[in-house]
């Protein structure tokens, strides 16, 4: 099996084609990534394939595009989909994701994976947990991952909550200065200077292609006026943040439609 590999050349963009280590475990969706930290490899964990949900953990290697079986032990998370895991140093931290499609039933709690003994643990934290939950974001400032939106049983959610993997204490449920943006799942955020940056999502309702931002200083929410082309409202969109510029591709519409462009957005400091 293989897959695709993009390399620029001058003004050109051509292909080619590299073989993996192993048997293909693509297909999937659903399934969560994230860059580590030396930025030689992402890590890809969970998702759905033929439609049942799984507890994988593999590593790309980003110079070869060799993906690779990463076999971990310990407090292995459930098979899931619709969850977020973040980089911290050597460490994965998952959260959420939907367990059961049948009973909308999600993960309540933490876990985390050490890349370096490759044995998880579920965190023992202490005091209130937020709800569980699948569909939400999750963004990274300094050791602490903030977790905003998804969804609960069907119910729609748009509160934030912090958790410090440096301390392992508690959950921090932010109550902020101001209303937040509307409930949604299948957003995207990012963390940028001190600030975190929500697009998209969906609810009852509607799609949303509105872009909010989230100042940790001022503990306070913005709606950010945006002029020019304005993407289309979507949800379960693909997105990266590369330097200042936020890019977003694909998603669904409310309507199911399914969306192929790729636009971006400055962010100002």
């Amino acid at each position: 099996m293989s897959i695709i590999k993009r390399k620029q050349t001058g003004a050109s963009y051509p292909w080619s084609q590299k073989k993996i280590s192993i048997s293909n475990p693509f297909p999937r969706y659903g399934h969560s990534a994230s860059q580590s930290a030396t930025n030689n490899e992402f890590f890809l964990f969970g998702g759905i394939v033929r439609g049942k949900p799984r507890n994988e953990a593999f590593v790309v290697e980003v110079n070869t595009l060799n993906v690779l079986a990463f076999v971990t032990s310990g407090d292995i998370p459930s098979s899931r989909s619709g969850h977020t895991h973040v980089n911290i140093g050597k460490n994965i931290i998952v959260f959420g994701g939907l367990i059961d499609e049948s009973t909308n039933n999600a993960d309540e709690n933490l876990y985390i994976l050490d890349t370096v003994s490759k044995v998880w643990s579920k965190l023992p934290v202490q005091g209130t947990l937020p709800l569980a939950r699948h569909g939400h974001s999750v963004s990274v400032i300094g050791t602490k991952m903030y977790v905003f939106g998804g969804q609960h049983v069907g119910r729609y959610l748009n509160d934030l909550v912090a958790f410090d993997i440096k301390t392992h204490a508690t959950w921090e449920f932010i109550t902020p200065n101001n209303q937040p943006p509307p409930c949604r799942s299948g957003h995207v955020s990012f963390a940028y200077k001190e600030k975190i940056y929500v697009f998209g999502g969906i609810d009852d309702n509607r799609c949303y292609n509105d872009v909010w931002c989230y100042d940790t200083r001022a503990n306070a929410w913005l709606e950010l006026s945006c002029t020019g082309f304005i993407p289309t409202a979507r949800y379960n969109h693909g997105s990266a943040l590369v330097d200042d510029v936020i890019y977003m591709f694909g998603g669904r519409t409310y309507d199911e439609q399914e969306l192929g462009d790729l636009t971006g957005r400055v962010l100002l400091s």
